[in-house]
């Protein structure tokens, strides 16, 4: 079953507007989401909506460049989360990280699968867990990475005590048990789990800004992301390698209303330090939403004055 949901979000909070069963759609292309995402931009009335935010299926992403050339008053945006938890992804997929990960998850499944060595680590943890929910799917397995770094002292002594050595599993030569303690009492694991937080703690930080339901995000995006790459580039010595996915997935998901939401945020305007580039970005990306969702060329003029003149003062 494949059912598309339709939510408004207005001054009241985020209500509900429809749901469409597109099971029996033999082919979701484009041209068929694009037809959809009109429907119901007639339904609502397009002086309404400044803004459609859909996943970053391809199709879709066509369909909403399609809908923004005869809807000239809107945008179409990708999703934030899901473009942050695809930039999750595309780190994972790197096989020094894949390997990183696919360690933790062999110390996780094997104290996980039995009771007997849960209640051993809790002992040695204070209680505390190595796993937690996290907001997505792929933000998981990195919060599951840093819940044991922070357990690094209580895990070491778990597979150090003598419980443990004269159990069953502390005697195996092989099997996940052996795995799972040469992975917690070498050093390589530790090493380089600690790099890898360093790269994802900032994009986390990221993704539970826009995933939060407390405020309005638009406003705090393009900084939060500058910021979450500057501090990449300060804490890890392979910033580089990672640029490049993290700016490809930014590149997908920015768009003009992230320019504008940054550069009219007081929060910004005054006692920070911009780029130039940063500058250049976000006033010409001001002006295109002014010129987009403003119907009145004089109306225009006076505002893209104003933001000039404002500029010049920060």
């Amino acid at each position: 079953m494949h059912i598309i949901n339709f939510l408004v979000y207005c001054s009241k909070g985020t209500i509900f507007w429809k749901s469409v069963d597109v099971s029996s759609v033999r082919s979701r292309d484009a041209e068929f989401y694009y037809c959809l995402l009109d429907s119901v931009v007639e339904e609502i009335g397009e002086n309404y909506i400044v803004q459609i935010v859909t996943d970053n299926e391809a199709a879709m992403k066509a369909a909403g460049k399609k809908l923004m050339l005869k809807r000239q008053h809107l945008y179409w945006t990708s999703c934030a989360a899901h473009c942050l938890d695809l930039c999750l992804e595309d780190i994972g997929k790197k096989p020094s990280v894949a390997k990183v990960l696919d360690e933790a998850k062999k110390v996780t499944c094997f104290i996980y699968n039995h009771i007997w060595t849960v209640d051993l680590m809790k002992k040695y943890t204070q209680g505390k867990q190595i796993l937690r929910p996290a907001l997505t799917r792929f933000a998981t397995h990195f919060i599951q990475l840093e819940e044991i770094t922070r357990q690094k002292q209580g895990l070491r002594e778990m597979f150090n005590s003598k419980e443990f050595k004269e159990s069953k599993w502390g005697k195996q030569k092989s099997g996940p048990a052996y795995e799972a303690k040469k992975i917690v009492l070498g050093k390589d694991f530790w090493k380089k789990a600690n790099d890898l937080i360093k790269v994802y703690e900032p994009l986390v930080r990221v993704l539970r800004l826009v995933d939060s339901d407390e405020k309005p995000t638009m406003g705090f995006i393009y900084e939060a992301v500058d910021r979450a790459k500057r501090a990449i580039q300060q804490n890890c010595r392979y910033f580089t390698e990672y640029e490049k996915i993290i700016d490809n997935r930014w590149n997908f998901m920015h768009s003009d209303l992230h320019s504008a939401g940054y550069f009219l945020n007081p929060q910004f305007q005054f006692g920070v330090e911009h780029s130039e580039n940063v500058l250049i970005e976000t006033l010409e990306g001001t002006r295109s939403v002014i010129e987009r969702l403003e119907p009145s060329m004089d109306t225009q003029v006076r505002m893209v004055n104003q933001v000039r003149f404002n500029y010049y003062y920060l």
